[in-house]
């Protein structure tokens, strides 16, 4: 099978991927297509696709993992990393190492960059995802972090309202809200209920914190 896929003036052939097959540029674009999403729950990959910019694959669940593998020396770019990163670790990739490693670039944060300087304000809502020891003191680290954003941000746009908000979990869910236990930030997950999700205290000890901003 073989599709071509057209951009303005960019037509790059798209193949089904398998194990013999590598891109051979520096630089992968991925995206993942996903099972219907849902508040609070990261939903299961469906397919992915990769491009170098001169051929493409389409990627099964079931083989994303070694596809990743394969291409172990590549940048991997996404857009919006926090969503497809979610969903390639639920898929059996060692997202944490890729991410440490320095092989994934997001270009949603150039987007947003971009939105703000043309139209004064994001699309949509974004999320950024920050690493932290499980006994620090979360609250005053994830009130520091959202600190330096909104100034940062304010030197960029120092006309327009900036807010920030965070929420504390032991991994990625779209949505999360923040929990206060006594005075105590701690980590959420969510309860699926018939009114809707509701975010309750995760009480796991076992895996490190990521508070979302």
């Amino acid at each position: 099978m073989n599709i071509e896929c057209k951009v303005g003036n960019i037509s790059v052939p798209f193949d089904i991927w398998n194990p013999a097959s590598k891109l051979q540029g520096h630089h992968v674009s991925l995206d993942t297509e996903t099972a219907k999403i849902e508040a609070g729950r990261v939903p299961a990959l469906v397919i992915a696709s990769a491009t170098d910019g001169v051929h493409g694959f389409f990627i099964a669940r079931q083989h994303l993992p070694e596809f990743i593998k394969a291409h172990a020396n590549k940048t991997i770019t996404l857009h919006n990393a926090a969503f497809d990163l979610a969903v390639m670790e639920q898929a059996g990739i060692n997202t944490a190492h890729l991410i440490k490693t320095g092989h994934i670039f997001d270009t949603g944060l150039l987007y947003r960059l971009l939105k703000l300087a043309d139209t004064g304000s994001c699309h949509g809502q974004w999320s950024l995802v920050v690493e932290l020891p499980v006994g620090a003191d979360h609250r005053a680290l994830a009130e520091r972090v959202q600190t330096i954003m909104i100034d940062e941000m304010r030197t960029v746009v120092p006309d327009l309202p900036v807010s920030c908000e965070f929420a504390l979990m032991r991994r990625w869910y779209k949505g999360a809200k923040a929990l206060h236990v006594n005075g105590k930030l701690v980590p959420v997950k969510p309860s699926i209920t018939p009114q809707g999700t509701k975010w309750i205290h995760d009480e796991a000890d076992n895996m490190v914190c990521n508070p979302q901003f």
